[in-house]
């Protein structure tokens, strides 16, 4: 039994699960246009992460294990995010881009 349950957490991290933490959710839905880097830290108790150089419209991260919610600051204010998280063997999948300024979706 020790084995067992040893050996289910091992290939849920590995393979992956069901889809986005549930504090990625929880943050995007509290997320606003026009927010500052400042505004969007005062709400969540992960660290933002500042990506050096910007990969597209992606600015900033932030990260938690398996899951990352993408978020897109233009001029200083919030415009775009995106959740991914880590699903089966190692590969990627994420919900489409949004801009919360005109509440759309991009592919």
């Amino acid at each position: 039994m020790k084995t067992l349950i040893f050996i289910c957490p091992l290939f849920l991290s590995i393979t992956g699960c069901c889809g986005p933490a549930k504090w990625s959710e929880d943050l995007s839905v509290q997320l606003r246009c026009g927010m500052t880097v400042s505004e969007v830290q005062s709400i969540t108790k992960y660290k933002i992460i500042e990506m050096n150089p910007p990969a597209g419209w992606k600015t900033h991260l932030v990260r938690d294990n398996a899951t990352d919610l993408y978020l897109g600051f233009v001029e200083g204010k919030l415009k775009f995010i995106q959740i991914a998280w880590a699903q089966k063997m190692l590969k990627m999948a994420m919900y489409h881009q949004i801009d919360i300024c005109t509440n759309t979706m991009t592919q």
